[in-house]
């Protein structure tokens, strides 16, 4: 059919007949129909997102910028871009590869090669090398004290010391306070206390002599009156 190329007609005994070129089924899903041609045919191209992809052809992903993409066959596939550098615990960064400049580890960012303490456990001495946290368990020194005690948020047991008025004193020790002779203080824990001696009194009315902490019976009270002691 000169006005119509899809047509085919025959011409028998005076009359043509026409009718539709009959076109193979297809079984790609995005077949397309050449200029000038009638039957659509396969050609492997993609719609991916909205876009048209030839095949064969390798393409940024329009979804994730980190990723390259490849048409084969209507088929897309996907794959991250290789990185030169990996490490376990990069610093967050908005590039397609990891930054192993610095430490990311449990919420906080570290320097190359620095050592610290992990937040949650500080029996766990860590250090950052080029984004890799390596945490060894810290080896504590041996006590001498018989009650250590272990402060909050530190590992190691220590022996407790107490500060009075200036003057260091191990845990469990003795003392005469420099400011009254008459206490007697103690270390405990870390906290100072401080008690004035027990004294035994068998008078009714004992006298306190200079440099003596407990008062002494020297007089007696008889009648009303206070007799000297001889």
């Amino acid at each position: 059919d000169p006005s119509e190329k899809c047509n085919r007609c025959a011409c028998l005994n005076g009359k043509v007949t026409c009718k539709s070129v009959s076109c193979p089924t297809v079984t790609c899903q995005n077949p397309v129909t050449p200029r000038g041609e009638c039957c659509p045919q396969c050609t492997g191209t993609c719609n991916y997102l909205g876009r048209v992809y030839e095949n064969g052809a390798t393409f940024n992903s329009p979804s994730e910028k980190c990723s390259k993409c490849t048409c084969l066959a209507e088929v897309v596939t996907c794959w991250q871009r290789p990185c030169s550098k990996k490490c376990t615990h990069p610093v967050a960064s908005t590039a397609c590869c990891p930054d192993c400049k610095r430490c990311s580890f449990e919420g906080l960012e570290y320097e190359n090669r620095e050592t610290f303490f992990s937040p949650s456990n500080p029996c766990k001495r860590c250090s950052c090398l080029d984004g890799n946290v390596l945490c060894l368990e810290v080896v504590c020194p041996q006590v001498t004290c018989s009650e250590p005690i272990t402060k909050p948020k530190q590992c190691c047991p220590e022996c407790p010391v107490c500060i009075h008025h200036g003057k260091q004193y191990a845990g469990g020790s003795h003392w005469v306070s420099p400011v009254n002779p008459c206490h007697t203080c103690v270390c405990t824990q870390g906290e100072v206390t401080c008690q004035e001696p027990e004294c035994k009194v068998t008078c009714q009315y004992p006298a306190r002599i200079p440099g003596q902490c407990c008062p002494v019976c020297l007089d007696c009270y008889f009648e009303g009156n206070i007799y000297g002691n001889r």
